[in-house]
């Protein structure tokens, strides 16, 4: 898909689309999915350099980072380089449309389940929202982890649930059914 057809979708099926990214490239083995990793690639000689031109280089993402990297495939020529930095929580401007997608709020709730515990990524929410954010979804976060124990299937659980749930990641939905 081009850019140019990625911007005519909507926002939640531009999620949807950078979800079925990110599993492709976890079935594909290009992300190697760990817990606390954001991106890691071993490229000291930066072949590699720009995320658009080498889609298919092989890297340690958690889901904040299997994310950025598959937006960046789509939407922009950011390097690696710049993607393994903290420099898209200032909200430069080839982040902007990575947070415009997801939202900040969003993308904390996805980290702090895939992480399985309370995260302080996500520079656009205030402390206080985080703090509070976090106790509504606790106690979910917490089955989601049991269910899901290793961190490569709780990404894939994350990505098909954000599928699933037309662009929304929706892990309450998905628990609650587990009871019924």
């Amino acid at each position: 898909m081009t850019e140019k057809e990625f911007n005519k979708l909507s926002k939640f099926q531009q999620r949807q689309y950078i979800a079925m990214d990110v599993l492709d490239s976890i079935v594909s083995r290009v992300f190697n999915v760990n817990t606390g990793s954001y991106i890691m690639i071993h490229d000291p000689d930066n072949r590699y350099e720009s995320i658009k031109e080498n889609p298919k280089v092989p890297c340690h993402v958690c889901a904040m980072g299997g994310l950025l990297i598959s937006t960046c495939r789509i939407t922009n020529d950011l390097t690696y380089s710049e993607a393994n930095s903290n420099l898209w929580e200032l909200k430069s401007g080839r982040y902007k449309k990575f947070d415009k997608i997801f939202g900040p709020e969003h993308l904390f709730i996805i980290e702090n389940y895939f992480e399985g515990k309370r995260t302080m990524v996500s520079q656009g929410v205030p402390y206080t929202r985080k703090h509070k954010l976090y106790m509504k979804h606790s106690s979910y976060i917490h089955s989601y982890v049991t269910a899901y124990p290793d961190s490569k299937d709780r990404l894939v659980a994350i990505m098909y649930n954000i599928i699933a749930n037309n662009g929304t990641f929706d892990p309450k939905k998905e628990i609650d059914s587990w009871k019924a």
